[in-house]
């Protein structure tokens, strides 16, 4: 009874972990759904399913990689976005006092 509650909270998790949406948050939670299964799977001797979660723990780590470097080029472009707009306000400024 209690492997099978816990491969169904395993289950669970792998069907929330797919349903997020692609973020640091979303890759960070599928990783731990991966060794979930990971460890559940090789418990049970299920060979097949260990495998194929240790190549979806190296998917999920590529999109953790690609959500933090979308997340830092977003952060700097908004930096960038700030220091123009704070360029063109004192141009304003100063045009209108001169």
């Amino acid at each position: 009874m209690l492997l099978i509650s816990i491969g169904m909270f395993v289950g669970l998790a792998m069907i929330a972990s797919l349903t997020l949406r692609p973020s640091v948050a979303g890759s960070l939670f599928a990783l731990a759904t991966n060794l979930f299964f990971i460890v559940f799977s090789a418990g049970l001797g299920m060979t097949a399913v260990a495998l194929l979660h240790a190549i979806l723990l190296a998917v999920n780590f590529h999109r953790l990689h690609r959500a933090r470097r979308a997340r830092s080029s977003e952060h700097a472009a908004d930096l960038i976005l700030r220091d123009r707009v704070r360029e063109i306000r004192a141009a304003s400024r100063f045009r209108a006092v001169g």
